[in-house]
């Protein structure tokens, strides 16, 4: 309790000062970068301090090569004379996204720093503590340079950062359960440290004057290998120990990771919200519980790896399933093959071939390369394993309740590790179960239909869910338009409409299958994310408008016919139903002629509530389809062509008498949409608006006639 209330005052104290004293717009100052730069393509980001001593993550896009070679040499704590403007980060704007501009501000930023020009640094007496980061970034980028398949690993074993990695091996790592392999831990550190030990014993080294040196190693260490709270847990936990070894004290490992949690929310509250340290430090102290436990289960080297293998897997389910939806049943079988293999020979191998390196570069690259493509081997058939098998089970987000009452039930049965009979224990598993199972089937418990408008940028997306989840639709999936880049801009992590909004959106919802993605037409703005989207999500059909295909649509169906959904072309007239569901295709007819005016126009009319969705038919469209259909009427409106001034006239919205309208364009869009003319109008007729450029997500439960509506951005 003493602990918990001096928590709550310091992160109290902490919240108060975390404020800025800037204001937006352009500013002109003097930086010092505090972490190594990461150039992306043509893109530049780093966390860097004022000479206020504010701290500001500054984003830079690079124009021409020659800067970006330039860029390539800035070293943390250099200063550099830069001016640009101060932007407000971007919060989340869809449901269960991450949030930018929280992240930005639990570790105390309040501004995105958007340099216009050119940045000149000048290396001036760097602290010690720069100097460290100085030769990280020196030896990270020699290591770099060797182009093999060992750098990334070397590099994220030996200093802790994973950026080098491509894309596919860091998601492959991070979707099997593995990417803990890749974090600096206590298994790195007390490698390090024991090899360290005996090594000045063996030259003659007194036990005291190494336990000494050791103390001294251990905070360098820290900032070499990343100071990422894995790191900063391990050499801290090792430290303390350390100290009391020195004097000749018993310390207990409990009593050793609770005073090192203590520390580090005294210094940094925020640091709770930050996975890596949950997963740190409640598999730290789950293993210090269970360890009287576990070595009673079996002498047996690969038996005890089983349970800690499992009982790490329990220990971190509650954290990853909320954080990223699901979990592979293949990790524990992975780790059983895959820890050995990392502890008992790449790590050695690593930290041999690194201090060779120093000594004897030559030889040492030779080597490397030798072994080389058993890694690049490795990794591919990783990529394999996560791209083509599925060995994943889907959960979606747990809400609060399930995720305190599985935190809860995983500590007392910890607790229970060290007490018999184990019944009690047993009892817990199955409350566990149930739990789960309550969590796994809930969205087919829920009697309302659900709409939900996803903010996909300047493009469309609309997810229905009907009652009891008997079947999900989604009408279009947005796309980012890209246009072609010299090589050196090409980024690694490229962001993709389809993997990184709908995916995820979908998979926090506990969506294993699309029965229906009807695409409305052939733009990229509305089916630029189906290939993201099949590669991770099934569907059973695509339905796509009737007429003749042109170039793009051509190859974009060569894509989509690698996986395997049933494809049906529609027409004005076509209709069917879902349930109690009714839908019936108002246009096309299959003579217009171009994209938009193509577009599929749906009516849907489910829980005593109407809806009718546009796609991006525009005047003539709309003139067309009044005509053909007189007396058709709508509660809810999804505006066609993104509210843009060739669509929703005055007489379309007359007849339809809308009562909501929904229009889903990008912030700050070049083509100007929604247009004021188009707002104007259906303000006019007393439409009430959401819009995803100012409200972000919006979701519409409908039931027996009833409407909720919940937006993202209040």
């Amino acid at each position: 309790m003493a602990f918990f209330l001096v928590f709550i005052g310091i992160a109290f104290i902490h919240e108060q000062t975390n404020e800025s004293m800037y204001k937006e717009g352009l500013l002109e100052t003097t930086i010092v970068p505090i972490m190594i730069p990461r150039l992306d393509g043509d893109r530049l980001s780093m966390t860097v301090r004022t000479e206020e001593n504010e701290k500001l993550q500054v984003v830079s896009y690079i124009k021409e090569q020659k800067y970006k070679e330039q860029l390539e040499q800035i070293k943390p704590g250099e200063r550099c004379r830069v001016k640009g403007n101060l932007e407000i980060p971007s919060s989340a704007t869809n449901f269960y996204a991450f949030d930018y501009a929280e992240f930005l501000y639990q570790n105390k930023i309040h501004w995105v720093y958007n340099i216009d020009g050119p940045i000149s640094c000048k290396n001036t007496n760097p602290s010690l503590y720069y100097s460290f980061q100085q030769y990280r970034q020196n030896q990270m980028k020699k290591l770099e340079s060797l182009h093999l398949e060992m750098s990334s690993l070397m590099i994220a074993l030996l200093f802790g950062d994973r950026f080098y990695f491509e894309t596919d091996v860091i998601n492959a790592y991070q979707r099997l359960g593995i990417l803990h392999l890749l974090a600096i831990s206590g298994l790195h550190v007390g490698i390090i440290v024991a090899a360290l030990f005996y090594s000045m014993i063996r030259i003659g080294i007194t036990r005291e004057r190494a336990q000494e040196l050791l103390l001294v190693f251990l905070p360098i260490y820290a900032i070499f290998a990343g100071a990422a709270p894995p790191v900063l847990r391990a050499t801290a936990m090792t430290f303390i120990a350390i100290c009391f070894w020195r004097f000749q004290k018993k310390l207990e490992p409990l009593l050793s990771i609770s005073i090192v949690f203590f520390l580090y929310l005294m210094l940094d509250p925020y640091a709770i919200f930050q996975l890596g340290f949950q997963l740190s430090f409640a598999i730290s102290f789950g293993l210090i519980l269970s360890a009287t436990w576990i070595q009673s289960f079996s002498t047996h080297y690969f038996y005890r790896l089983i349970v800690v293998s499992a009982l790490c897997q329990f220990l971190s389910f509650p954290f990853i399933v909320y954080h990223f939806y699901e979990q592979s049943w293949f990790q524990l079988p992975l780790n059983l093959i895959y820890i050995p293999f990392i502890s008992l020979i790449v790590l050695p191998f690593v930290l041999a071939s690194y201090l060779l390196y120093l000594i004897l570069p030559v030889i040492t690259y030779h080597l490397i390369h030798f072994i080389d493509p058993v890694m690049l081997f490795i990794h591919r058939f990783l990529i394999w394993i996560e791209s083509q098998l599925n060995v994943y089970i889907l959960f979606g987000r747990p809400s609060s309740f399930v995720l305190f009452a599985l935190c809860t039930i995983m500590i007392y049965t910890l607790v229970l590790l060290e007490r018999k009979p184990h019944y009690w224990i047993r009892k817990l598993l199955v409350v566990w179960t149930v739990l789960i199972t309550f969590h796994f089937i809930n969205p087919y418990l829920q009697s309302h239909a659900t709409v939900t408008m996803i903010d996909v940028g300047q493009g469309d997306s609309i997810l229905i869910e009907f009652p009891y989840r008997k079947a999900v639709y989604l009408i279009d999936t947005g796309g980012t338009i890209s246009f072609p880049k010299e090589e050196w801009q090409i980024r690694n992590s490229a962001f993709e409409v389809g993997e990184d909004i709908l995916v995820p959106f979908l998979k926090a919802k506990g969506i294993r299958k699309i029965d229906k993605l009807i695409l409305t037409h052939g733009d990229y703005d509305h089916v630029g994310g189906v290939e993201g989207l099949l590669k991770h999500i099934a569907v059973d059909e695509i339905i796509y408008p009737v007429g003749e295909l042109d170039e793009g649509e051509i190859n974009l169906f060569k894509i989509w016919s690698q996986h395997q959904s049933n494809l049906t072309f529609v027409r004005e007239g076509d209709k069917w139903k879902e349930g109690n569901a009714y839908f019936k295709v108002l246009s096309p007819s299959g003579d217009e002629e171009g994209r938009n005016e193509r577009s599929i126009v749906l009516y849907l009319y489910m829980e005593r509530i109407s809806l009718l969705f546009m796609g991006d038919l525009e005047e003539e469209g709309e003139q067309k389809v009044i005509e053909n259909y007189p007396q058709l009427k709508a509660d809810i409106l999804k505006v066609g062509h993104h509210g843009s001034k060739t669509s929703t006239t005055i007489p379309f919205v007359s007849q339809i008498e809308p009562s909501l309208a929904l229009i889903s364009a990008g912030r700050n869009n070049r083509f100007g949409h929604p247009y004021p003319k188009v707002i104007e109008t259906l303000e006019e007729h007393q439409v009430t608006i959401y819009r995803t450029d100012q409200d972000g997500a919006v979701e519409i439960k409908l039931k027996q006639g009833k409407i909720n509506i919940n937006q993202m951005m209040q």
